[in-house]
């Protein structure tokens, strides 16, 4: 599965929260012959607000031995007994038919067997070479091995046939080569069967690396061939390698570690440039400099063999060192920017946290201490406040200036995630917000933050305690029937959940999306999130992964979810509504967009809670069309570049949250909507003296510094209360109500 898990715990104070992550990696996989019947039909969920929409692209109906997808916009399907499809994101099939089998797609193609005969399909899943061969590889660069008749030959893309191999052994390398073998010598040539260099070397092979080759002449020492198949150097390295994980500046592609009978290092760049290194290159670091070994101990050297650290240190990553069990960190030029001197060390983002005497202190990546060693623990920064364990083991929260923003009275503190956090008060876990006022829960207890005003809490009534999610508030949106909630990543909408049923030990899965509600029932064995990789689910629901070279930017493959029920699997894909405003904000939606006030980014997934920063994004452009001219001012903030920020703090109508920063990925409240909807209508020359109207009854509750603008945008006629006198001034505010509350001005000001 995916993201962070929340299991039930065992009693009140046991908690699991599990990361996991899926990692891939290149493996070879051979797939059992099986076809999987196709259906696809929609539910379309109710019209409201960003309500998902669930489209089940392949039914999960016949037994399904593997699927492997997507890559190149399409998977390859396989079930029981019947053969192999290829199936488009939308879950159409592509192929006419069954096939025996169907390799992953390589340049373009997919290699494909059909009754004992090889061929190849394109991605649209037409037969672009026949099935004709005995035996056939798959493509590099654009050719393959193909056997037919005993006779070996390679082919391109379109199946012709560029050459014959009539050799002892012979394979494919990249960009266009073949070695080959001869009296158990091997040689070079091109995929016309020109022979580059003839077969007088023990091994070559190419390293996948810029299409120059290596090879070991019968002396048995290493050199570089070029791709002509004449030497780029002398024979005279007793040992070659790959060395890299990155290309430093300037030289050609990555680099090869080189070592002589005489035991002097190298690196070796493919245009054949050595550079002697004091000590074995480990990998690389950053830029030219690399991690050298020697007796176990690292350094770092750059490429004029110059030493930079001294090899003293246990380990050293880009992120941390290690000298005699103690913790530092080097910039990106290896300066020892922490000294190793800490007992511990964690990372987060740009923040580095450090131990030391039971204290922990905060660092950011250029060594610039944030927070001395004062407090016994300290979280990350989050949301602009930053959760820390006090001498006497209370637990509180600072600002970004270390000053104390809510008092050290709870038994532990979590980060701030969307604007509310975990407090445990003695045993009992509670929900706070910024302000630090806690909600009222009743008996409902929290166990995980889940993001975006969601928690998940647990009942132990029954005999066995179970989860549920409830919002920031203790509302129950889905009841206390759940064994797991793993928290959605960033690159979903959604979340996965899991029941516990008598015919199913294992738990059955289904999804909630972002705003707490059901939108998939717990039916099913298995959800797996698509990835824009290629994957494998066999039988027994072992993954398997292969590589499929592509940039994984470009899939779209977010809201798709394997899904497999009763032992058969298929594809859904849950898309929100997000272009649909709600009904009571559709008309006001409608004729904001047409007024030019509302940015692109912002006219999509109206339900959702705003930002601070989509707010600004929103008020400027309403005062810059009512004003015909750009906001000429700007103030800056450490933690964003956003324009549009810059240009309402130059105004004075927004102000940060502390330490010169402004929290911009912060949801923004109903008190501070009020307080920039109020400054933003003085700026436009909209004027109230009418201040002495009724307050809402939970005036108590809004803050100093936004009571006065929230009675002035109710006395305007922009902003009114949640029902009964309230004003709920720590509510989240929508962005379907954040252009509402805008056109209203936009209204008052055009007259």
């Amino acid at each position: 599965m995916y993201g962070t898990e929340l299991q039930c715990p065992r009693n009140k104070q046991a908690l699991s929260v599990e990361e996991r992550s899926i990692a891939m990696k290149k493996t070879t996989i051979t797939m059992l012959a099986a076809l999987l019947m196709l259906a696809a039909f929609s539910h379309r969920a109710s019209a409201m607000g960003a309500e998902p929409l669930l489209e089940t692209l392949i039914e999960p109906r016949l037994q399904t031995d593997a699927i492997f997808g997507f890559a190149e916009g399409a998977a390859i399907i396989c079930s029981k007994g019947i053969g192999y499809e290829l199936v488009a994101l939308d879950g159409s099939t592509l192929t006419s038919r069954a096939y025996d089998l169907i390799r992953p797609c390589s340049s373009g193609l997919y290699v494909a067997a059909l009754d004992g005969k090889y061929g190849a399909l394109n991605l649209r899943g037409n037969v672009v070479i026949p099935f004709s061969n005995d035996v056939m590889s798959d493509f590099v660069d654009g050719y393959a091995v193909a056997e037919k008749n005993g006779v070996a030959h390679i082919i391109n893309l379109a199946g012709n046939v560029s050459s014959l191999l009539d050799y002892d052994d012979f394979a494919l390398l990249a960009g266009g080569l073949v070695k080959f073998a001869h009296d158990g010598q091997w040689g070079l040539a091109n995929v016309f069967g020109q022979v580059l260099a003839e077969p007088v070397y023990e091994w070559i092979g190419d390293f996948g690396y810029n299409g120059v080759i290596a090879a070991r002449n019968r002396e048995g020492m290493y050199g570089l061939l070029k791709r002509d198949g004449k030497q780029l150097t002398t024979f005279k390295y007793s040992d070659l390698s790959p060395a890299a994980d990155a290309a430093p500046s300037g030289t050609d592609g990555d680099m090869l570690v080189a070592e002589t009978p005489a035991g002097r290092y190298y690196l070796l760049d493919f245009k054949g440039v050595e550079y002697l290194m004091p000590h074995r290159p480990a990998r690389h670091f950053s830029e030219d400099l690399w991690i050298v070994s020697k007796d176990l101990l690292l350094g770092v050297a750059d490429l004029g063999g110059k030493a930079v650290l001294p090899v003293e240190y246990d380990e050293i990553n880009a992120e941390y060192v290690v000298k005699n069990g103690k913790y530092g960190c080097l910039d990106s030029g290896a300066n020892l920017v922490i000294p190793a001197e800490y007992d511990r060390l964690r990372v987060f983002g740009e923040e580095i946290i450090v131990a030391a005497d039971g204290k922990e202190a905060v660092f950011d990546k250029t060594g610039k201490p944030l927070l001395p060693l004062k407090y016994s623990l300290v979280e990350p920064m989050s949301d602009g406040l930053r959760a820390v364990c006090g001498d006497g083991g209370a637990w509180g929260y600072i600002d970004g200036s270390g000053g104390e923003a809510i008092p050290f009275i709870y038994s532990r503190t979590e980060v701030f995630l969307d604007g509310f956090a975990m407090i445990w008060d003695g045993d009992t876990p509670r929900i706070i917000d910024k302000t630090g006022e806690v909600a009222d829960l009743g008996s409902a207890r929290p166990q995980l933050n889940l993001g975006g005003g969601l928690f998940g809490y647990i009942d132990q009534s029954g005999s066995k305690p179970l989860l549920g999610v409830m919002d920031n508030g203790g509302r129950p949106l889905l009841p206390c029937e759940y064994t797991s909630i793993q928290a959605r990543p960033a690159s979903q909408d959604f979340y996965l959940l899991c029941k516990d049923t008598p015919l199913s030990p294992a738990g059955l899965w289904g999804i909630m999306d972002s705003s707490g509600k059901l939108v998939l029932s717990a039916e099913y064995e298995k959800i797996i999130p698509c990835e824009p990789l290629y994957q494998g689910y066999n039988a027994d629901n072992a993954m398997l992964n292969i590589m499929d070279g592509l940039n994984g930017s470009s899939m779209q493959l977010s809201g798709r979810f394997w899904v497999q029920k009763e032992g058969k699997w298929g594809l859904i894909k849950l898309t929100k509504r997000a272009d649909i405003p709600a009904p009571w904000a559709k008309e006001h939606v409608g004729r904001a967009i047409e007024a030019g006030i509302v940015p692109k980014s912002f006219a999509t997934n109206y339900s959702a809670p705003a930002t601070r920063a989509e707010f600004c994004g929103l008020a400027v452009a309403l005062y810059e069309d009512v004003k015909g001219v750009e906001i000429p001012v700007r103030v800056k903030f450490t933690d964003t570049d956003d324009i549009n920020v810059e240009k309402m703090a130059g105004l004075n109508i927004v102000a940060g949250t502390g330490g010169n920063k402004f929290s911009p990925l912060s949801l923004i409240t109903r008190e501070e909507a009020a307080v920039i909807l109020s400054k933003l209508s003085d700026a436009l020359g909209l004027k109230s003296h009418q201040l002495d109207a009724e307050e809402f009854s939970d005036m108590g509750q809004i803050s100093d510094w936004a009571k006065s603008h929230a009675i002035l945008v109710r006395v305007l006629g922009i902003m009114s209360g949640v029902g009964n006198g309230k004003f709920g001034p720590k509510g989240q505010y929508t962005r379907e109500q954040c252009i509402t509350t805008l056109l209203k001005i936009y209204d008052l000001v055009k007259g």
